[in-house]
């Protein structure tokens, strides 16, 4: 990207001040219309495919199957994601996105006090994301398929800051 001084710098001799800002006013509606664009493709794609992920759960009624959990903070059963794409788009399990979420949406944090409860889900979630992560790595590593990769995660932002 060309910052809006090194076209100024670049055109200082050639064209008037005013056509230079209309210039750089073209350039920064491109720019604008470009960053747009990649993040609705980001939110359109990501969304769906966690939003997906929810689709091989109970046939019957739509509901959530809890496929990892945690026993009395002592037992922990972590397994795979059913459905990979999630994964295979961002490098995280959406079982690991949706615990998130539903810490952050706890309604006793409002009622009780919150760093407590958040310093206990903190450390008991995390070792039960670790175990998710690691399973579906081993389910990865078993499959012989492509492991997440991250230049294909930032290649459209990487394609964007090259021009």
């Amino acid at each position: 990207m060309i910052i809006n001084e090194e076209i100024r710098f670049i055109f200082y001799n050639i064209f008037p001040i005013e056509v230079m800002d209309h210039i750089i006013n073209i350039k920064n509606k491109v720019e604008e219309k470009e960053t747009l664009d990649y993040h609705i493709e980001r939110w359109e794609k990501i969304s769906s495919l966690y939003f997906r992920s929810f689709e091989s759960y109970n046939d019957i009624d739509k509901t959530k199957i809890f496929l990892s959990y945690t026993i009395d903070s002592k037992i922990f059963v972590a397994k795979p994601d059913k459905n990979l794409d999630f994964y295979y788009e961002t490098g995280t399990s959406y079982q690991v996105r949706n615990m998130l979420l539903d810490i952050l949406n706890t309604k006793e944090w409002e009622e009780h006090h919150w760093h407590d409860i958040r310093e206990h889900d903190d450390n008991l979630y995390g070792v039960l994301s670790k175990k998710i992560m690691k399973e579906i790595k081993d389910k990865i590593e078993d499959s012989g398929k492509i492991k997440y990769n991250p230049k294909k995660f930032f290649q459209p932002l990487l394609s964007l800051m090259e021009r």
